[in-house]
């Protein structure tokens, strides 16, 4: 694999030892290490989408802040970050747990954990996040305005289409749109049983993936379409004519945009 192909690591990490030690642990790993001194330095590598975000507090004077800055960006918020600093400075390594840093290690935890952590981080088994970063496809972005203008059969022949041709895990974003459609389908129709057991499995097929995929507010379609069902559910089917269809909700898309703001 080339180098450029190569999942990258960016590190905040001006001191050349512990520069040193990380590139060659992530080439061990088969990933690319990109070691920065200071914060616009981050802030610029980290639109990179890089698989992991490593901190040294030792350099992270006001750095915290363009951790919250990255974070708040939709296509890096899933990017773990890890903090590693002094053991007794307790108070740097709590500030970065507050500012969103999944893990924040003493120095010599975090020379112990660096192989483990890398191989999580660049070998992992296949999980539904395979192909959320990339931008949505035509065809998805056809069957969410299809959805969303509550063409909901019509936006099943289009998502099928499209998750057949995707062998990726991405595929159960296709599917669970679809599904979800198709239950409020059957919604439409008057059929409780039917809509319920669809958005079942429509919710299942979105369970465990990232907030945003594609550019698809998955959190928020699961959020609302579970309270859909939940309404459903308590519901005999010959109250269902009372549910008002102009509630369902609809597929949001949110910005794919690496776009960091400055400080």
């Amino acid at each position: 694999m080339s180098e450029d192909a190569l999942p990258i690591i960016v590190a905040l990490e001006p001191d050349l030892f512990w520069a040193a030690r990380i590139e060659a642990a992530c080439r061990v790993a088969g990933g690319q290490a990109i070691c920065v001194s200071d914060c616009q330095a981050l802030r610029e590598a980290a639109v990179r989408r890089p698989a992991l975000i490593l901190i040294d507090l030792a350099a992270a004077a006001g750095c915290l802040e363009t951790l919250h800055q990255i974070k708040a960006v939709p296509a890096l918020r899933d990017v773990p970050v890890v903090a590693f600093g002094s053991h007794v400075d307790t108070a740097a390594l709590q500030a970065a747990r507050r500012a969103g840093c999944e893990h924040a290690w003493a120095r010599s935890r975090f020379a112990t954990e660096l192989p483990a952590l890398l191989a999580r981080v660049l070998r992992p088994v296949a999980t539904p996040s395979a192909g959320c970063m990339d931008s949505p496809p035509a065809l998805l972005l056809q069957g969410i305005a299809e959805f969303n203008a509550g063409a909901y059969w019509t936006c099943h022949e289009t998502l099928e289409m499209l998750w057949r041709q995707e062998p990726r895990p991405v595929r159960a974003l296709y599917q669970g749109i679809l599904q979800i459609g198709v239950g409020f389908l059957h919604l439409q129709r008057g059929n409780r049983a039917g809509a319920l057991k669809v958005l079942r499995r429509g919710l299942a097929r979105l369970e465990g993936m990232p907030e945003i995929c594609q550019g698809v507010d998955v959190a928020g379609l699961r959020r609302t379409a579970q309270a859909v069902a939940d309404r459903v559910a308590a519901m005999r089917a010959d109250e269902l004519a009372a549910f008002d269809l102009t509630t369902l909700p609809v597929v949001r898309l949110v910005p794919m945009t690496n776009t960091i703001p400055s400080v």
